[in-house]
């Protein structure tokens, strides 16, 4: 979902900088047919250009970045702790998006569930290319067209019907109804955003414009088709989905009537859409603006699961040891991370221990059990750690060089500037497979354990489960690069934090090397 609403915010940048243009320079000139092509090719570009464009991994999606002439791909899923610090805002934005998108949905449908019992109940007589009209008692309704059917009152059809479905048929002819319909797709999907209603009016005008030339080509009376405008400047309309007879803008519409057409060359102005274009891809590159797209594109809404299974109701913690899980796979000269969570670390007072060390606890022996599925890790503390720590259980403590304390479970977990899907991606682009471990066939699950301290630097990286010397090194190394944390902290203050990041290394020898560049 968070995927969708940072989509959609982009799209929405794009869309108002070409409305504007369009707006400026285009919306007053009698070039029908291509102010209509210009129009749906706005929406071509602010609808399809964000999948290319945007600067962020999408959310459990796979992005290819390339590395020293490598494609390494890559996943954004995070991992963290379900007590982690990350902003709240996003998902009280996603959540107010998706009830605004329900809201809109709702109302179309109820709109075309009003045309459906009009049609449905009209009388049907047989037109021209499979058209149907349909004539209603109901004499509020102005005339309208919508997919195959034009509706009218039958004292409308006794007195203007000629012309009226002149105007109509024209609209059918043109599908206009199926650029109704992804206007109003796109209107519900940016809500928010004003450039995607007044651009489905815009698209309604230079459709009237349209429908009013056929009329005048006809060879009908025009005073009398301007009155008759004028008189069904009221009644009932469906701005949604149908062409109205009595769409508003009937100065513009009578005043287009008598414009001549525009030269040719005017339709140049529409290339002052590209440097709109560029200008808002720009804008989406602007650090706070990136951020707001990975932040939003990172919300998720989702119910709570049980986390905590406890053998003595005392205390619900989690350590702040769990990291972000990350997976470099390699194939021949290539290498692909991915996220992965296929086993459980098992974490006994805050050390990293084996299955076998878990389950050879007994049952009075344990204080409290904390599950993280995300993270991938189960945390146990003991009954003798809980007392030795006395009334700062809840914030394990253990001694460091100099006079600093490292905290395993705190109230703010350290934070990397963007998140950890930005994390992820810094690993990614950072970790090599080793040459000699791929030749070698080394593969697995290499943890390092470090120190945020409370300026956010990352200190003291260790190999806390061993796979191969060259991995470890490796896995060192990148983690070495980190750059500052946002530190964690309690009460307030900063503090050093312990914090734990598994990197699984996996060789896929079925898949084909990427070539060199």
């Amino acid at each position: 979902m968070g995927t969708i609403f940072a989509y959609s915010i982009y799209s929405s940048i794009l869309l108002m900088a070409m409305y504007l243009i369009y707006k400026w320079l285009l919306s007053g000139e009698r070039q029908l047919a291509f102010n209509r092509g210009v129009l749906l090719a706005i929406y071509a570009v602010a609808l399809v250009a964000p999948s290319f464009a945007l600067g962020f991994p999408r959310h459990g999606d796979a992005a290819t970045v390339l590395i020293d002439g490598i494609d390494v791909s890559f996943a954004a899923e995070a991992f963290t702790g379900e007590e982690s610090s990350d902003p709240e805002w996003p998902v009280v934005l996603l959540a107010a998006y998706l009830a605004g998108v329900v809201l809109c949905i709702a109302h179309t449908l109820i709109v075309a569930f009003r045309l459906a019992v009009i049609v449905r109940k009209g009388e049907r007589k047989p037109l021209q290319e499979g058209y149907t009209l349909i004539l209603t008692d109901d004499g509020s309704v102005a005339p309208f067209s919508w997919w195959k059917y034009v509706v009218m009152s039958r004292r409308d059809y006794k007195e203007y019907g000629d012309v009226i479905l002149i105007h109509e048929l024209r609209h059918l002819g043109a599908s206009h109804w199926s650029d109704l319909l992804l206007a109003q797709l796109v209107a519900i999907f940016q809500w928010y955003n004003p450039a995607a209603w007044l651009m489905r009016e815009e698209l309604k005008t230079v459709h009237e414009y349209q429908a009013d030339d056929a009329v005048m080509r006809s060879g009908a009376d025009i005073e009398s088709y301007h009155m008759l405008l004028i008189r069904k400047a009221v009644g009932a309309r469906f701005p949604s989905l149908a062409n109205s007879l009595n769409h508003s803008q009937l100065k513009k519409r009578i005043t287009m009537m008598y414009k001549k057409s525009s030269s040719k060359g005017r339709r140049m102005r529409s290339l002052a859409l590209v440097p709109a274009v560029v200008a808002a891809l720009l804008a989406t590159n602007i650090p706070a603006v990136g951020s707001l797209l990975r932040e939003a594109s990172m919300a998720e809404i989702s119910l709570p699961e049980g986390k905590v299974t406890e053998k003595s109701a005392e205390r619900q913690t989690l350590p702040a040891t769990t990291g972000s899980v990350v997976s470099i796979k390699g194939s021949g000269e290539g290498s692909v991370a991915s996220a992965s969570k296929d086993q459980m670390d098992y974490y006994i007072d805050g050390k990293l221990s084996t299955k076998d060390e878990m389950s050879s606890l007994k049952n009075d022996e344990i204080a409290s059990v904390t599950v993280n599925k995300q993270a991938g890790a189960v945390y146990i503390d003991t009954k003798a750690n809980a007392s030795a720590g006395s009334s700062q259980s809840s914030q394990a403590k253990q001694s460091v060089s100099g006079n600093e304390a490292v905290y395993t479970t705190v109230e703010e977990m350290p934070r990397f500037p963007g998140g950890e899907a930005v994390m992820m991606r810094y690993v990614a682009q950072n970790m090599k497979y080793p040459e000699t471990a791929m030749k070698a066939d080394k593969q697995g699950r290499v943890v390092v354990r470090f120190t945020v301290s409370s300026t956010g630097k990352v200190q003291d990286p260790q190999i806390v489960r061993s796979v191969d010397a060259d991995l470890d090194a490796e896995a060192l190394r990148v983690v070495s690069t980190l750059p500052d944390f946002i530190p964690g902290k309690v009460d307030g203050k900063p503090v050093s934090v312990s914090y734990t990041m598994p990197i699984s290394f996996r060789l896929s020898k079925d898949e084909p090397a990427a070539p060199k560049k």
